[in-house]
């Protein structure tokens, strides 16, 4: 297949995709419709470069795996924010697999800047750039046509796309000019669910938008690897990001680091990673004597036990990610030379490591303190958890002190990001945080925040909803009530703006949230008892209301 027919075949199959697309997205939520698509881009491109007999490093496709898990959260998690970081996730993901898709040097031998420039260019290049070659190369592939025996099949095709939408545009409007000619153009319009001039042109422009996505994504990931006038039995050019150096696997060999400008020595990188061991040191002992001690250590110094648990998590969580970024531009910057200098710097990088282990220990105690005391929000479960993966990549950046491969701090920092996505995505934040939240409501017999439930999505509505069965206080049933009831109005508005959502726009969050709303409608939660769900909190209290 030439390099011309091929981009023939990738506007083609972009329009199928787009026209797919538009019947999942128009008129729709966001829910099953992005895993779908997202699903048959893949299946586009990949299947495009296998057809065209393209080289395809299978390698790098293992990033498909966590990219079609985020695309399918999309779909199961009814919070906005897991839904926006899903979405940016799995378009990073995917991005990336089309980058190295069609390069030789393996993604995990790629370092972070080259794997961001890569992200940065398809990004780019998916949507202003390839998608004009492709359709550049099939116009000149149809123009050849011309005069030979397949001119036919290229006349059929102009002809169709120069007819098509000058009978659609003038059928809707003669229909709109006469009654008995607008029935039989109304029952055309049902059929393709087109609802007037402004529905067509809508619909025209969103599949054109999907169709311009998934032949920017062929394009980019196949067309550029294929040589300008490569006709079908020429080779093609396999090529590489860069070539791995067998040298960066020794351990003990002199480490000249070429990345920055600025040099110093093992004497400079002694002197700065000596103190911030001791002033960690220092800080450790504290933590020890203080938060390690109980409660009474704490209040000699007038301080609650909260308070100095609240003080200190976000601080020590910065410290944390400035300290692995000392480590690293150090590393880079200083000139070794010999055994005794590379130990010498690994065992103090070592302990500056440890004692950073010890501060997140620390500050995972004030946040267990804190979370006991005023309760969990997002800022809290999100922060916390990003912590945990902090540890796991200090664990790669102690592989690259050792020079155990190329650029592992680099796979580290990827593997970390989507571990820290699957871990909230797998936690539900909203159904933990309201579960967190009422569950000390009920133990601790403290208020329950009432606007921080409302603010959270479908995910939790299933927790409040059994948790207002087991409510032992009538106060904390007409809280959860009245959260319920919110949702429901919050529920009632969306459908009414959205009355032709189909199978596209289902969300297994929204859902279950249904259900469990539809099973505690049929309680003896009368009118009466919603009124006083609404009476028990203030409607200035919160923004979130929607009773009338």
């Amino acid at each position: 297949m030439s390099r011309r027919l091929f981009a023939v075949w990738t506007v083609f199959v972009g329009l199928v995709v787009g026209t797919i697309g538009m019947v999942m997205f128009y008129g729709q939520a966001v829910g099953v419709n992005f895993s779908i698509y997202t699903s048959l881009v893949l299946v586009a491109v990949i299947g495009s470069a296998v057809y065209a007999q393209r080289e395809v490093n299978w390698r790098n496709l293992w990033l498909v795996i966590p990219a079609l898990f985020f695309a399918m959260m999309v779909a199961v998690r009814a919070s906005e924010w897991l839904l926006f970081w899903n979405v940016v996730a799995a378009l990073a993901l995917l991005g990336l697999t089309l980058h190295y898709m069609g390069l030789k040097t393996p993604f995990d031998l790629s370092s972070s800047l080259e794997q961001f420039f890569a992200l940065i260019e398809a990004g780019v290049r998916v949507v202003l750039g390839d998608g004009f070659v492709a359709l550049f190369e099939s116009g000149r592939w149809l123009r050849d046509q011309r005069g030979e025996e397949a001119g036919k099949t290229a006349a059929v095709v102009r002809g169709l796309v120069l007819t098509v939408p000058v009978l659609v545009v003038f059928g809707v409007l003669l229909g709109s000019a006469d009654a008995v000619f607008g029935t039989y153009i109304s029952r055309v319009q049902t059929l393709f669910r087109l609802d007037g001039l402004e529905a067509l042109i809508g619909r025209t422009l969103l599949s054109l938008w999907f169709g311009w996505v998934a032949i920017g994504a062929i394009a980019y990931a196949v067309m550029r690897h294929w040589q300008p006038n490569a006709d079908a039995d020429d080779e093609l050019v396999f090529p590489t990001a860069a070539t791995p150096d067998d040298d960066d696997d020794e351990s003990d060999a002199p480490i000249k680091r070429t990345i920055l400008p600025f040099r110093i020595g093992v004497i400079e990188s002694t002197m700065l990673l000596g103190s911030v061991t001791v002033l960690f040191g220092a800080f450790v002992l504290v933590q020890f004597v203080y938060l390690f001690g109980g409660a009474e250590t704490v209040t000699t110094e007038n301080l609650t036990y909260a308070e100095y648990a609240r003080r200190g998590f976000f601080e020590l969580v910065t410290v944390s990610v400035l300290t692995m970024g000392l480590l690293l531009v150090t590393d880079n910057i200083t000139v070794r030379d010999g055994r005794h200098e590379n130990t010498l710097f690994r065992v103090l990088s070592i302990v500056v490591i440890a004692l950073v282990g010890v501060m997140l220990m620390s500050a995972a105690r004030r946040m267990s303190l804190y979370t006991a005391e005023f309760g969990l929000t997002h800022l809290r479960l999100w922060t916390s958890v990003f912590m945990g993966w902090l540890v796991v990549m200090f664990g790669f950046l102690v592989a690259l002190l050792f020079r155990v491969r190329k650029n592992v701090f680099s796979l580290g920092v990827v593997v970390s990001a989507i571990g820290f996505f699957v871990t909230m995505n797998l936690l539900s934040p909203d159904a933990l945080i309201a579960e967190h939240n009422i569950n000390r409501a009920f133990e601790q017999g403290v208020e329950l925040d009432a606007c921080y439930l409302m603010r959270q999505s479908g995910d939790a509505i299933p927790v409040i909803a059994q948790k207002y069965a087991e409510a032992a206080s009538s106060d904390h049933q007409d809280i959860l009530g009245a959260v319920l009831y919110n949702y429901s109005e919050r529920q009632n508005l969306r459908r009414s703006g959205n009355n032709d959502e189909t199978f596209f726009a289902s969300n297994l969050g929204r859902n279950r949230a249904d259900r469990a709303l539809a099973s505690f409608e049929a309680t003896e939660y009368a009118a009466e008892a919603r009124q006083r769900a609404t009476e028990s909190i203030p409607v200035s209290r919160c923004s979130y209301y929607y009773f009338d």
